[in-house]
């Protein structure tokens, strides 16, 4: 159980490595509007929404180590279909297969980990160690950006090449662990899934939770993603944008490791609300006529993400049942991607009709409006909880 800690250090690594996430900038130079760009994480988002329970079902029902794997060849897939055409319809049968590779590896990575933990009886390490791979993620994303930004100058189709080499690389860390012990599921895929979703509805505090998380998440991604293009407006790109995102990196590797001394100083619902706050603050920034500005918060928006990542990723592993684990992780993603369907399309259609700093305007404020309206419901739950 130790070393599948180990081996999952070095296969976040390799999944994370983040060569295609100028993805948004690689479609912008192959000629894809802002809009079509939209639509495809649209489709993104919609595939996820189909394949999000039923592979944290087939993780839980086949086992963790086989699904992690087939994340992998589904990503390798993606990238031939990505980097082969400049086919709307084939770019985006190509973010279909990304979306089944997203999902696989969705809450299975984090099951995995959490049942070794709890197989050896130190659950309580949970949050440490997921803050390290979280830390390790951040760090391989920051190479692969590196190296995408320098690409993007003379080969840019070269980063989905290498990103098919660094998939069989974690392909063969896959196949050395080894799935933990924990109650076997005899159930169908259809069971578990089943299962699963009637034991979310037992627990409005884990749906709360799920939902608050996920829209202030998808509302960032959404920022940081469309942000690549912006930069590209202010004459920022190449190795320039390279620069950026390493320095963005540092910032994300630091805030990650406060994560486990925040939640043992802080409360949940203060921790939320902060990250509500510096969250819209940050967005709405963006659309300062500064550049200084608007790279303070392009680091904010990236170091908060890495921050609450393990911590909501350890509040809501505490509330899930072993057998269930990878399938209501999924479950949580799903929420996830409930938002980011409607909410990247519709900031793409407005900053093409109204240009980038209103649409960051607008989106800061309504982070902050519905942001902290959910931060009451969670300060809510969490007195009901203390009174019990």
């Amino acid at each position: 159980m130790e070393r599948n800690i180990r081996l999952n250090y070095g296969f976040s690594f390799f999944q994370f490595i983040g060569l295609t996430s100028l993805w948004v900038f690689y479609l912008s130079q192959k000629g894809f509007s802002a809009v079509e760009i939209g639509m495809m994480e649209a489709v993104f988002h919609s595939a996820s929404f189909c394949f999000e329970v039923p592979s944290g079902g087939l993780a839980d029902r086949l086992g963790y180590r086989n699904v992690l794997i087939l994340s992998r060849v589904a990503n390798s897939i993606s990238c031939l279909f990505i980097v082969a055409s400049t086919s709307f319809m084939w770019v985006t049968i190509g973010f279909i297969f990304s979306a089944l590779s997203y999902n696989l590896a969705s809450g299975t990575n984090e099951a995995l980990v959490y049942e070794s933990l709890k197989n050896e009886k130190k659950e309580q390490r949970y949050l440490t160690v997921w803050s390290t791979t979280t830390m390790i993620m951040e760090i391989a994303s920051s190479v692969g950006m590196v190296l995408a930004g320098l690409l993007s100058m003379y080969y840019f189709d070269g980063v989905y090449w290498i990103q098919l080499a660094m998939n069989g690389c974690a392909i063969l860390l896959a196949c050395w662990m080894v799935d933990p012990k924990r109650p076997q599921n005899q159930h169908t895929i259809r069971q578990v899934m089943k299962h699963a979703v009637a034991e979310v509805k037992k627990s409005p505090k884990l749906v709360r939770f799920m939902l608050s998380f996920a829209f202030v998440d998808a509302c960032r991604a959404t920022y940081v993603l469309y942000v690549q293009s912006y930069f590209e407006t202010l004459a920022i790109n190449g190795f320039g944008l390279s620069l950026l995102l390493v320095i963005s990196s540092v910032f994300q590797v630091v805030s990650v490791r406060l994560a486990p001394k925040l939640v043992t100083t802080y409360s949940l619902p203060v921790i939320y609300l902060s990250n509500v706050l510096l969250t819209a603050v940050a967005i709405a920034s963006s659309g300062s006529v500064r550049v200084g500005i608007v790279l303070a918060s392009f680091f904010v928006a990236n170091a908060l993400e890495a921050l609450m990542y393990p911590i909501q990723s350890n509040v809501i592993n505490q509330l899930i049942q072993s057998d269930q684990r990878a399938t209501v992780n999924s479950i949580s993603s799903l929420c996830y991607s409930l938002v980011m369907i409607p909410v990247f399309p519709i900031v793409g259609w407005f900053i093409e009709a109204t240009n980038y700093a209103p649409t960051y305007l607008w989106l800061g404020l309504l982070v902050g409006l519905c942001g902290s309206y959910l931060a009451l419901k969670i300060k809510r739950v969490e007195g009901e909880d203390k009174k019990k």
